[in-house]
């Protein structure tokens, strides 16, 4: 009895620490970017999306009467982050 629980506990960490690997959360070059410039900071108004499944967040840009207001959901402000 021992060895099926054991086999199935290293079953289960191994997957378990696996499982959450995805290939689109691996680095992008710089060169995959480019700058994105528009004629009013009102056209960067929007919700923007970031990230997949436990690690996402959401940013809303609302721009009215040249007042910038940002709301960050499921995620938080860092003042100064580590690169």
């Amino acid at each position: 009895m021992r060895f099926p629980l054991l086999c199935f506990g290293l079953f289960f960490s191994l997957s378990a620490s696996y499982g959450q690997t995805m290939l689109s959360m691996e680095p992008m070059s710089a060169f995959a970017f480019t700058k994105w410039i528009t004629a009013t900071p009102k056209d960067y108004e929007g919700v923007y999306h970031f990230g997949e499944s436990e690690a996402e967040s959401d940013f809303a840009l609302v721009i009215s009467k040249g007042i910038v207001t940002a709301q960050i959901r499921s995620g938080e402000w860092v003042a100064k982050p580590e690169r």
